[in-house]
């Protein structure tokens, strides 16, 4: 509920409007009007794949890297898979969030240096490279607190 809520007042500016549907959707005149009424709805032919645990499987997928260059050259780091949270992140460092086929969003804490929030797009277009990613993947900045829900989702 709260992720439909930020939608519809951040990214939508306040103009989506949000609908809650009870469990007994399906019967609901005011839904079904949406699309010419139930009747008007062809049945809907059984999955041929594995739909139902896409979401599962690219959840487990989805990597966290922490991002560093106190050396003098960039070290990506994997320090999460899978079950990413919001604690994983460090105030003080820029992390790279490979969402598999959500792009890739790079997270940077609110006391990184300078340098770090400079170079932030460029340390994501490199990340696409080492890992033989196309070109056209997303590259997403995303700064500490103000988090899309496309980023909060993983």
């Amino acid at each position: 509920m709260a992720c439909a809520r930020n939608i519809a007042q951040e990214e939508r500016h306040g103009k989506a409007q949000v609908h809650i549907l009870d469990s007994d959707w399906d019967q609901d005149e005011t839904f079904w009007s949406r699309f010419g009424g139930a009747g008007a709805v062809g049945s809907i032919a059984a999955a041929q794949n594995d739909d139902e645990n896409y979401w599962k499987r690219t959840s487990e997928q989805v990597a966290l890297y922490r991002v560093t260059d106190t050396s003098g050259s960039v070290e990506i780091t994997k320090i999460a898979q899978g079950d990413i949270k919001l604690s994983d992140l460090d105030t003080k460092d820029a992390f790279i969030l490979d969402a598999v086929n959500g792009g890739i969003f790079v997270w940077l804490g609110k006391e990184c240096d300078i340098d770090e929030r400079r170079n932030a797009l460029l340390w994501g277009e490199q990340y696409l490279k080492q890992k033989n990613l196309p070109p056209w993947t997303q590259v997403t900045s995303v700064m500490e607190g103000v988090e899309p829900t496309s980023f909060t989702q993983w």
